[in-house]
């Protein structure tokens, strides 16, 4: 297994694995699923439409980035993603593993390759979010420096979510 920078021919498998993996977690209906595949479908219009100038551009002189993990055959088989939010801050988003990879280290080395990045490009925090049953992702985030900040619900569909952060100063 590899982790490569997100290529255009990825963006059909990386979609495919961001509603599989979204699926996975809304397996006991914490939202209800008519939201749900709105805000599937909101995702796959906003930021995974176009990966490469949500991820890639250049935003408070720093750039993000999108990376998979892919195997001998480029199956994909994880992927996250670096948005910029400051001049000293980004946001892990989107990292999700197929479920036949997990353990394997795959989330470890898109984990790791974030805050490489995140580190080379001068930030000093990176932060995230995720949902408050999402126990094993969340354990990954705190072995590696991950603090909770806070558990609010958002949006009008009342679902609780998970913030986190890192500061990249004490790396």
């Amino acid at each position: 297994m590899i982790v490569r920078e997100f290529e255009e021919d990825d963006e059909t498998r990386v979609k495919e694995l961001f509603i599989l993996g979204m699926n996975e977690h809304n397996i006991n209906k914490q939202i209800h699923p008519v939201h749900f595949k709105e805000y599937i479908k909101m995702s796959l219009i906003s930021d995974l439409s176009s990966v490469n100038e949500n991820y890639f551009k250049e935003t408070f002189g720093r750039v993000g980035g999108f990376w998979v993990a892919v195997d001998d055959f480029n199956i994909v088989q994880g992927m996250v993603g670096c948005q910029i939010l400051s001049k000293d801050g980004c946001e892990l988003r989107r990292m999700s593993v197929h479920s036949d990879y997990r353990g394997r280290g795959v989330g470890r080395d898109l984990l790791n390759t974030v805050i490489s990045h995140a580190q080379s490009q001068g930030l000093s925090q990176i932060s995230l979010s995720c949902w408050p049953h999402q126990h094993d992702a969340i354990a990954m985030y705190r072995k590696y420096g991950f603090q909770i900040t806070s558990e609010q619900e958002v949006g009008s569909y009342g679902v609780k979510v998970v913030f986190m952060n890192k500061s990249l100063s004490d790396a």
